[in-house]
């Protein structure tokens, strides 16, 4: 999710960004290590408090989890928060949220999204700090981060909103804990910080910039109300959290992560301009080694060759969706194919797709070698 341009401080990082390289660290901290750039637990929270923050400010926390139930049966979920400011409205600032459930075994897609109205009366939500915990409240989500333990808490409400005395139940509910218990947080761009989007960018503003870092590996324990039945769940959440100055920035890509059965994990981001076509300089890509767990970065054209073999489109937007993929790789080559079609995003004023995807070793007629999620966005 990144683009280029001007100053020489960016040349300079973009640069550095185009070589397919490790972060050189003391032997004890493995490479990629999020917290030898960032600061912990500090930002693990948001970042609205934070002056370089300006009209452009945006920032999610993003979880996707793969999970079975007692029965072995798959499900996926996604969780996002966004906190923006709006420039139209002097820099007020407001929540965003979606939740979503994918029943890999009954084809179902259940997906909700959650917005302030329009002028906002309020932010959609509250953030408190109460010593080792943090926590963000709303009518159908909380996150809570204890930072001592390092575990997070979700609980989430598969019910639009803004709910009306009239409105049905929730469809379902997903009581979450997420423990960081094997692996670390790493960083998805070196240094933790590069270019994102169709603007300009400028690195001592912080415009056009973005902060990434990720969690592959998440151990996940849930509890899934639904239809008036109770499941327990297990299995892991990818975390990501972004930040920056880049709300005012044209953004569409296709984001990959892979969950590989030998224990590796690939990130891939693919940054497309507003016909469709890649960025070469914002396409990317990171591994996780599961014998060592350090990352390898690859940057520009030749960390990836991404071919579209099949769209799908959702008849509720009318976006025609790229869903099947052959990806040519310094790692190999995979396939891509989603587990089922209809895992799109309610449409809205920007309408994705984000679904569980199977990851194919060679190509599209290879053998399963692991599961994911695979974001795709189009500009309207």
């Amino acid at each position: 999710m990144r683009r280029i341009s001007l100053t020489l401080l960016t040349l300079l990082m973009l640069l550095v960004l185009a070589l397919p390289l490790t972060y050189a660290q003391d032997g004890n901290t493995p490479q990629g290590a999020a917290s030898a750039v960032l600061d912990f637990p500090r930002d693990h929270r948001l970042h609205d408090d934070d002056p370089r923050m300006n009209a452009h400010y945006i920032e999610w926390l993003y979880f996707t989890g793969l999970l079975r139930d007692e029965e072995g049966r798959l499900w996926g979920y996604q969780v996002t928060l966004w906190q923006m400011r709006l420039s139209v409205l002097d820099g007020q600032e407001l929540f965003v949220y979606d939740v979503a459930l994918s029943d890999v075994s009954q084809s179902r897609h259940m997906a909700h999204r959650a917005m302030p109205s329009f002028p906002p009366t309020e932010p959609l939500g509250t953030v408190t700090q109460e010593g080792a915990l943090w926590r963000y409240e709303a009518p159908t989500l909380s996150i809570t981060h204890d930072e001592q333990a390092d575990v997070w808490k979700i609980v989430a409400q598969g019910v639009s909103l803004p709910a009306k005395e009239d409105a049905p139940p929730p469809d379902f509910t997903l009581q979450l804990t997420l423990r960081n218990d094997k692996l670390i947080y790493y960083t998805q761009i070196p240094g933790g910080l590069g270019p994102i989007g169709g603007c300009e960018h400028d690195l001592e503003t912080l415009d056009g910039y973005t902060y990434y870092y990720s969690h592959p590996a998440l151990s996940t324990e849930a509890t899934l109300s639904r239809d008036g039945q109770t499941l327990t769940l297990q299995g892991e959440t990818w975390f990501d959290h972004q930040w920056g100055n880049f709300s005012h920035c044209q953004l569409a890509w296709d984001w990959f992560s892979f969950r590989l059965d030998d224990g590796g994990y690939v990130m891939i981001f693919h940054t497309v301009d507003a016909q469709g076509q890649p960025i070469p300089d914002l396409i990317g890509m990171t591994y996780i080694d599961p014998q060592s767990g350090d990352m390898r970065y690859w940057y520009g054209d030749h960390a990836l060759s991404a071919q579209p073999l099949r769209y799908w489109e959702d008849p509720r937007s009318g976006i025609a969706y790229p869903l099947a993929w052959e990806l040519q790789t310094p790692l190999g080559a995979f396939g891509v194919l989603p587990l089922f079609d209809n895992q799109a995003m309610p449409a809205s004023h920007q309408p994705y797709w984000e679904g569980v995807i199977s990851v194919r070793e060679g190509g599209l007629a290879g053998s399963e070698i692991g599961l994911g999620y695979l974001e795709v966005t189009r500009p309207r």
